[in-house]
């Protein structure tokens, strides 16, 4: 994507190759030109969605992208056929020097603006919900016909409640109220979307014959500012059809906040009273409701990769454990607070960072997960510093800075990329206007500055041991829960399939010591066999010794031992006789 102007370009890259594609929202009259709010594109690049404001109205508009269509059509290339209609290919920044190595950077990127690619197809307007007011129905069968084949149950918008009753309600509610809303002026809010593109699961389910491949966005979620409702919109569907959502879920409290993780197995959702709820994707069940404390109300929700602390050490579980989160969520206070959520536990809430009250300069603006490290993210505060934070300690393990006499030019609003495979981070630096450059080089005004995590020793020894295998976690009896249910229920069944063989040889033992009046001979014959039957079973119980560390088992030496000892025992009772 391009935003030049508030035109939104479309771009396609591929094989080294930049291809325009269609520019969303240039019109020829500049008097109508729409000005884009927000955009997303789903996960692996099937559609995507603009958010359009312009003449009072907001909307949001969704397509289609024929991503098959295309290498199809950059393999066989065609010219555009209209000569007069040319795109302006994007001009090299001249003010910044160019270096050899970014010239050998960019010379393997070509812009090829002439070859014609399928344009986008636009699926979906959807426009904010309509007011409450009162119905225009005459009767409550045209209200059930409407309904009929639920689309949009739950919104509000059906109903058979007159302009009369809501007037007595509001009247009621005033008059019952009215200490707490003299002096308060309602300010119209600006009606702004969020959205999510969602993948299929038990929640979003499709029709039977709409077969939608895996790992391809099926379903988009949407909330407005201001109302109670998270909407399920249906991406198989054409701008002909009706736009009714497939699905309403409906909340106490106006939707704030909400986040989707970046593998689109989880969302939350905040509401405008603190109430946070947790939803596994792929479970379609909802495995934690936690309340922010009195007065705290959530301004943003950032994901953690699920980490556990092991001898004092933040560390990543081999896998990825199922319905099991953690996020923190900043609050509108500047206080900062860690939410843990697991299917089998009640969902826990702790404070980070408390509100300053002394320092307002120390106020965190800003949150970002560092996902390389566990269990850590960076905070940017009003005053300018940025803190690396670990949450299991609720400490703070480094500071960083860009280099004097650059600072960042809006604290409150940083400009900053954090890696999500690599440890560093990019942050940008605006010099003073006050300051005159250092040399003769280096005259920019503003720069962008790269840190690393590796040249700082007390994260260091993080990156180098932040993973853990199954196995580790499998005899440390502090984390059961970590390995899937069904490797949990394979290794109860293993462990009681052991205790059956040890119980067996337990029983052999006590044969032997009864058949003490048998004959030498006999008794040793029994014994060879017995014998045969406990290296089986040693064999077994070695195969298996990983949970012999678990259950106190019967060692190999000990078995032999024993055997030996009662051997001779009736050896020595034989040569009396």
């Amino acid at each position: 994507m391009m935003l030049n102007e508030c035109v939104i370009r479309l771009f396609y890259f591929c094989k080294d190759s930049l291809f325009f594609i269609k520019a969303i929202n240039e019109v020829e009259d500049t008097s109508k030109q729409t000005t884009c709010v927000k955009m997303a594109i789903s996960k692996g690049g099937d559609f995507a969605a603009f958010l359009l404001q312009g003449a009072g109205d907001i909307w949001l508009d969704v397509y289609r992208l024929p991503k098959e269509s295309w290498l199809k059509e950059v393999e066989h290339p065609q010219l555009t056929t209209n000569p007069k209609k040319r795109v302006r290919q994007p001009q090299l920044n001249t003010l910044d020097p160019m270096t050899s190595d970014n010239l050998e950077m960019d010379i393997n990127v070509c812009f090829k603006g002439d070859i014609k690619l399928s344009l986008p197809i636009h699926i979906m307007k959807i426009k904010p919900p309509k007011p409450v007011t009162g119905t225009t129905f005459k009767s409550p069968l045209e209200v059930f016909a409407k309904i009929e084949d639920l689309y949009g149950l739950g919104s509000g918008q059906n109903h058979f409640i007159k302009d009369s009753q809501w007037e007595q309600q509001a009247a009621i509610f005033n008059a019952m109220y009215k200490k707490y809303l003299d002096g308060e002026c309602e300010e119209e809010v600006p009606s702004m979307a969020t959205f999510h593109f969602l993948l299929p699961s038990c929640i979003t389910m499709m029709p039977t014959e709409v077969k939608s491949p895996a790992g391809v966005a099926c379903v988009l979620g949407i909330h407005w500012t201001g109302y109670h409702n998270f909407f399920l919109y249906s991406l198989n569907r054409t701008l002909k059809d009706k736009v009714d959502p497939e699905g309403v879920w409906p909340f106490a409290a106006p939707i704030a906040v909400s986040k989707l993780s970046n593998s689109c197995s989880y969302l939350v959702l905040a509401c405008e009273d603190g109430v946070l709820t947790v939803w596994d994707m792929a479970e379609g069940l909802p495995i934690g409701v936690v309340a922010l404390p009195e007065g705290c109300f959530c301004q943003s929700i950032i994901f953690l990769k699920y980490f556990l602390v092991l001898e004092g050490q933040n560390v990543y579980p081999e896998g990825r454990p199922k319905s099991q989160i953690t996020c923190v969520v900043l609050c509108t206070d500047a206080s900062l607070h860690l939410v843990v959520a697991k299917a089998t536990q009640e969902p826990t809430i702790s404070v980070l960072v408390e509100r300053p009250v002394k320092h307002p300069e120390e106020a965190i603006c800003a949150v970002v997960a560092v996902l390389t490290l566990p269990g850590m993210v960076l905070t940017f505060s009003k005053g300018g510093s940025v803190h690396l934070l670990d949450v299991a300690k609720r400490q703070v393990v480094c500071a960083f800075a860009p280099p004097r006499p650059y600072r960042l030019a809006v604290p409150w609003e940083p400009v900053f990329v954090v890696s999500l495979q690599h440890p560093y981070f990019l942050l940008r630096g605006d010099r003073p206007a006050e300051t005159g450059p250092t040399n003769d080089t280096d005259d920019s005004q503003n720069s962008v500055f790269y840190f690393h995590f590796n040249a700082y020793p007390l994260v260091e020894n993080i990156l180098r041991n932040c993973i853990v295998s199954q196995v580790d976690l499998m005899e440390d009896m502090a984390f059961p829960y970590v390995l899937p249910l069904e490797k949990r229920c394979e290794n109860l069944l293993q462990k009681r399939h052991l205790m059956s063989f040890c119980n067996m040889s337990f029983e052999i033992l006590t044969s032997l010591i009864s058949l003490t009046s048998l004959h030498n001979n006999h008794f040793l014959s029994l014994l060879t066999l017995s014998s045969r039957g406990m290296k089986h079973i040693l064999r077994f119980s070695d195969h298996h010794s990983r949970f012999q560390k678990l259950e106190n088992k019967v060692k190999e030496q000990e078995h032999w031992t024993r055997l030996r000892r009662y051997s001779l025992l009736l050896q020595k009772e034989n040569f009396r006789k």
